[in-house]
């Protein structure tokens, strides 16, 4: 276990579970628009902007984690 699972047990499961949420919104809303009949240039064009903005978002925490104090 490295130091940050030591310290911060909660935010780690909060993190493994907000990751598991991310993909399990994107694999729904792809699942539902491919049973509704949507081509799969639009289903793609979804997943890529979603995987964009899950990325972007990520990237954007460590700063906002940064600037806004937090309690564990």
């Amino acid at each position: 276990m490295g130091p940050d699972q030591k310290e911060f047990p909660i935010r780690n499961h909060a993190r493994r579970y907000g990751d598991i949420a991310c993909v399990a919104s994107i694999t729904g809303a792809q699942i539902m628009l491919a049973a509704r009949g949507t081509s799969a240039v639009m289903i793609g064009l979804l997943g890529t902007a979603m995987g964009v903005s899950t990325l972007v978002g990520s990237l954007l925490a460590n700063k906002l984690v940064d600037i806004i104090p937090t309690v564990c």
